[in-house]
Parts: structure tokens; C-alpha cells; sequence
């Protein structure tokens, strides 16, 4: 009887007060007709004992309601994962994109022909000559010439004598040749770099099939020159796993027109395997293959597939993602036609490289050139490369990775959303062989030696021809390599992440919870929103009266 008692008191109270002598009718009617479970006890009751137990109850069902929702929202908003692994199986798989480096940066034959350009200027000449000279060029087999004499073009022999009384240190000469090649307009770069894909890929075959020029496109990168890039748009798919079915490539690396003085301490090529579309970076992600050398590269795909923010992963999937501070900070008009012109992707490891390309702008007034992974990158005026012989921009660039914390400046070069990976795995043997060698090189032979001015007629001697023979020999030996890339098998161990909690899931957790401790249903939530709307109207009754 208390209990009503009170319950009586309070609808007075609420009758004498003027808003609530609107709204106590509509309260009165949801107390008398809801259909929660509690409630409906506490209201026919008729045993006061009967009343105080089931209001205990409520209280404590509400109690353990309210709590069970604030943990049932705490696990579904703090966006939980979980990790699923399958392997997938399929009759034919794209072929990846294979970037091709030469080690050498610059083609001493390219370059001393480019020195003759009509189309060049006074100071065009002046920088190709001194490129010329730092790279000891006139000292290679340039222009058929044999090793240690002169061949030293003539609109250089102006500035031979300085450069040959100039004494420098091997640090000091590749920071200025590096200087130099920069300035040079893309144009120049690509004819004086090694190019020329019918002298480089001696022969190609790619799934069973002979593969040509249309397969590759040349781009360039500061570290390597020029770079074949095989493969790039995604055009071939491959129906075998296997040697016979991957790609088999010979190349040919003409280190007689390689730099001297130090420059290309190594031959062979750089490689580097990736997704078609996606961003190539040899210098991180390559391994070289050496001349003389048949080297098989035995791929396995693996996927990793991450789920957006709001989920811990925080991945991206594009470039111009967000319109917010870094697009804003790290990309331009010319980046963003780059991007949409060559359908780059995104990645991680590139999207790092242009943030610390811009911010060695922004802390150094200028752009360092390691950073750089874009060959057609055109500089706007009044920006330049650091200079690596400029002392003072190179403790900027030092200082500035000690002191700024590059995860936060970069913190918008988040993982990729998905990332298709190749696990190589290698194996190698010596190529061609001593028995080999001969009936190799025949299809190529003529080409070669007419290359390099070998003659080989009835007028000389056997002993001449035997000599002109095993040079050759060691010749092909030293420059020939064979590359095979092919899938192991066309298994995709695929690692992806999903959602613990979705919104269905979550919907239906909110039930139980609210549905165990008072028996809430859908239909319960109703009665209370008409409840809602009911205070609402009378509430604006009210006001209108």
C-alpha cells in the first residue's frame, strides 16, 4: 500500500503542476498498458510484499540492463577484429610487373653520341661533357674504340685539361656526378641511359610465347638510369604454373659502356617484382642478378586484406583518399595528373618516400634526390635538388630525420587495405657454359661483332681467329645473363581481417542484453517511443493553449 500510496502522491504533484497537468495523462496510460515484464508485476500486484519483491527486481534487471549495453556498445565501438586464413586456388593468375635496372647509371656509347645533339645548347654540352669526364668515359670501349685509348668527343676536349689536373676524392665525384645527372631534362636522361631494349633483352619469352618491345615501357630513377619495366599495365596471365610457362628473359648488360672511376662498382641488373600498377622501388624492395648467371625466381602469392578506419588497421586503399592535410602538403597539380595518368597505387613504402621528399623541402628548401621515385618528376621553379656535396643541406636532411618524428608527420601513409605480395624463392647456375656459349651467341653473333669491330675472315690465321674466339668467349660470358620468374604453383594463402562485431551482431546483442534482465522486446521499444511522442505532443498542446 505504500508503494501506491506514493505512486498516488506523485500524480498529484504532477497534476498540480501546469506542464505536467498536460503530460500525467499520457504517463498514466503507458504505466497502465506497457507490456514490460516488471512493470506489469509492480502493477497488479495485490500483495504489497508481491509489489516491493518485483520493484527490487526491476531495479536490479535495469541495473544489470544498463550495464550490459555499455559493454555490449564499448566492444562493438572500440572495432574489434579477428583474423581468418584460406587458401585459394585458381586455373590462370595475372603475372606480376617486373621493374629491370642496369647498374650502371648512364651509357658511356649513349652519352658521347648525345654530346654531338644538334639541338643541344652551350651549357647543355658543357654539363654532358663534365658527366662525360667524371665518369672516365673516354676510357671505356666507347664508339668501338679499344680499352685505355682516347675517345673523347670533340666539344669536351675543351675542358679536358681542368678536369685532368682537378684532383678528387671518389665521394667527391659521385656526388657531383649525381648533381649533374639531375639537372638534366627527363629527355636527355632516357637517351643517355642504357635504352635501347634490342641491344639489352637479347631474347623473351613469357607464357610459351615470345614476348616483344609492347611488353616493356623505359622509365628512369636517379639511382639505376634507366629502367625496363616489364609488364607494368597487367596485360599477360599466365595458364601453368612452372619454368616453362613464367617468364625467360636474357639480357644483355654491355658493361664495356659502363663508367669508370668508381661510379658502377657492380654489373649486372637490379630487379624488382611487384603487383602491375604499383609502384616499383628497386633500390628497396630488388635483388641483382649478376652476368654470367642463369637465376630462377620461384614465386608464391600471399594477400593481406585490412579493414578501413574506423578499425584499428586504419588502412587506405587510395592515393587521394582524403581531402585533408597531407594531399594538401604532398601533392601537387603535376602529382595528382602523375597519379590519375599512370593509375599508380597506393603504397606504403612510396607514399613514405614523397612525404619525406616534400618535408626536405620544407625543412631544407630543397628536394633530397633519395627520396625521389618519380623519373619524370619536373622541378617548379625556384626548387632545386640538395646538392650531396653541399655539406650544410646534408646535415639539414641528417638533422631532420633526428629530430622530427617521421611516423607523425607521416602518419597518413598508413598499410595499404590490401596487399598482394610474391615470396621468391631463388636458384642459380652459371650461364652460358664453355660448351654452350657458341651456339648461343650464333643468332646474336653478327650483331655483336659488328658492336665491337671483330673481324673474322680468310686472311687471318687460325691462331688469330682461335684468339679472336676465346675473347669473345669471355666476353659473352661476362655480359650474358638469363632471369627465369614463374609461379610455383597458383595457390593464394589469403590473411584477411573481418569484423568481431558487425552491426547485425551488434543489433542483436543489444536485444539480449536489454531482453535477459527485463524482458525488453522490439515491440516494448515501440510503447516507449509512442510514449515519447505522446509527452511531445502534449507538450506542445500546452504551449499552443
Amino acid at each position: 500500500m505504500m508503494i501506491l500510496k506514493i505512486f498516488d502522491k506523485v500524480r498529484q504533484i504532477w497534476a498540480l503542476n501546469r506542464l505536467g497537468m498536460g503530460l500525467h495523462q499520457p504517463s498514466i496510460r503507458y504505466w497502465e498498458t506497457n507490456s514490460m515484464n516488471g512493470l506489469i508485476q509492480i502493477r497488479q500486484g495485490r500483495e504489497i510484499w508481491r509489489r516491493i519483491f518485483w520493484t527490487i527486481l526491476w531495479v536490479a534487471g535495469t541495473m544489470a540492463t544498463l550495464f550490459s549495453v555499455y559493454e555490449t556498445c564499448q566492444e562493438f565501438f572500440s572495432y574489434p577484429v579477428i583474423t581468418s586464413t584460406e587458401v585459394e586456388n585458381s586455373h590462370a593468375v595475372d603475372f606480376p610487373s617486373l621493374g629491370i635496372c642496369n647498374l650502371n647509371q648512364v651509357d658511356c656509347s649513349n652519352l658521347a653520341l648525345d654530346i654531338e645533339a644538334p639541338e643541344h645548347n652551350t651549357i647543355m654540352v658543357d654539363k654532358l661533357c663534365r658527366l662525360f669526364l667524371l665518369g672516365q668515359c673516354q676510357y671505356s670501349y666507347v664508339m668501338n674504340f679499344a680499352p685505355g685509348q682516347s675517345a673523347l668527343p670533340q666539344p669536351c676536349k675543351a675542358i679536358e685539361e681542368d678536369f685532368l689536373q682537378s684532383n678528387r676524392s671518389l665521394t667527391s665525384t659521385k656526388h657531383q656526378f649525381t648533381d649533374l645527372f639531375l639537372t638534366l631534362p627527363l629527355d636527355v636522361r632516357l637517351r643517355i641511359g642504357h635504352g635501347n631494349l634490342d641491344k639489352h633483352i637479347l631474347s623473351c619469352r613469357i607464357n610459351n610465347e615470345e614476348c616483344d618491345q609492347s611488353y616493356f615501357t623505359v622509365t628512369n630513377q636517379f639511382q639505376y638510369g634507366n629502367c625496363f619495366m616489364f609488364n607494368w599495365n597487367g596485360i599477360v596471365r599466365v595458364d601453368q604454373p612452372g619454368p616453362d610457362f613464367g617468364l625467360t628473359i636474357d639480357l644483355f648488360t654491355e658493361s664495356t659502356s659502363y663508367l669508370l672511376g668508381g661510379l658502377s662498382p657492380s654489373v649486372g641488373y637490379r630487379v624488382a617484382i611487384k603487383k602491375p600498377f604499383y609502384p616499383i622501388l628497386p633500390l628497396e624492395e630488388g635483388f641483382f642478378v649478376r652476368p654470367g648467371t642463369e637465376l630462377s625466381v620461384g614465386l608464391s602469392r600471399g594477400r593481406i586484406t585490412r579493414k578501413e578506419s574506423p578499425y584499428p588497421s586504419n588502412c587506405r586503399s587510395k592515393w587521394l583518399e582524403d581531402a585533408g592535410t597531407m594531399e594538401r602538403d604532398m601533392f601537387n597539380e603535376q602529382d595528382i595528373e602523375f597519379l590519375n595518368r599512370t593509375q599508380v597505387q597506393y603504397s606504403q613504402t612510396a607514399c613514405r618516400r614523397s612525404c619525406l621528399f616534400k618535408m626536405s623541402f620544407k625543412t631544407c628548401r630543397c628536394f633530397f634526390s633519395a627520396w625521389n621515385d618519380r623519373g619524370d618528376l619536373v622541378m617548379e621553379p625556384g626548387t632545386s635538388f640538395c646538392s650531396l656535396g653541399n655539406q650544410t643541406q646534408m646535415e639539414c636532411i641528417a638533422n631532420s630525420l633526428k629530430n622530427l618524428n617521421v611516423d607523425e608527420l607521416c602518419a597518413n601513409c598508413r598499410l595499404s587495405c590490401s596487399n598482394l605480395d610474391y615470396a621468391e624463392d631463388f636458384s642459380s647456375a652459371n650461364f652460358p657454359s664453355d660448351q654452350f656459349w657458341f651456339p648461343y651467341v650464333q643468332n646474336f653473333l653478327p650483331r655483336w661483332m659488328d658492336n665491337y669491330n671483330i673481324k673474322i675472315d680468310g686472311a687471318q690465321s687460325s691462331q688469330e681467329k682461335q684468339w679472336i674466339r676465346d675473347e669473345f668467349q669471355s666476353l659473352v660470358q661476362k655480359e650474358v645473363l638469363r632471369l627465369h620468374v614463374y609461379f610455383k604453383n597458383f595457390q593464394m594463402i589469403s590473411i584477411n581481417e573481418e569484423a568481431k562485431v558487425t552491426e547485425r551482431q551488434f543489433i542483436n546483442n543489444l536485444g539480449g542484453s536489454l531482453s535477459l534482465w527485463l524482458g525488453i522486446s522490439f515491440v516494448t521499444l515501440l510503447e516507449l517511443v509512442e510514449w515519447w511522442a505522446d509527452l511531445l505532443l502534449a507538450s506542445f498542446r500546452k504551449k499552443d493553449k
